[in-house]
């Protein structure tokens, strides 16, 4: 069963715990996006809707572009170097541009 709901899972690290978490949520029928390194368990997934390789250098505009493109209703961060870098996505994200407010708005959302 599809739903309209969208996750953006976001990981730095090749910890398997969010794994698990994608799996229940593509069970559930929600679309599934991911940004993590290259060899995660994540890529083991069929039903990931999207990948996107995480950059360790400028993670914060990566996360702004991937934020604006898909328009994800929740975001997962799977680490601590994640949330720093929405932290740092948000501030750095310009409010007089629509792109800017809509990453704005959509990290406040899943504060």
């Amino acid at each position: 069963m599809k739903n309209d709901f969208t996750v953006l899972i976001v990981s730095s690290v090749w910890w398997s715990a969010i794994t698990r978490a994608a799996l229940e949520f593509i069970e559930s029928g929600v679309t599934v996006h991911a940004i993590c390194p290259q060899g995660h368990s994540l890529h083991c997934l069929d039903g990931i809707e999207s990948f996107s390789r995480y950059p360790y250098f400028a993670a914060p505009g990566v996360l702004t572009e991937a934020v604006t493109r898909i328009r994800p209703d929740l975001i997962v961060p799977a680490d601590d170097r994640v949330v720093l870098a929405l932290h740092q996505a948000h501030a750095e994200a310009d409010p007089t541009t629509e792109a800017g407010r809509l990453c704005r708005e959509t990290i406040d959302t899943n504060r």
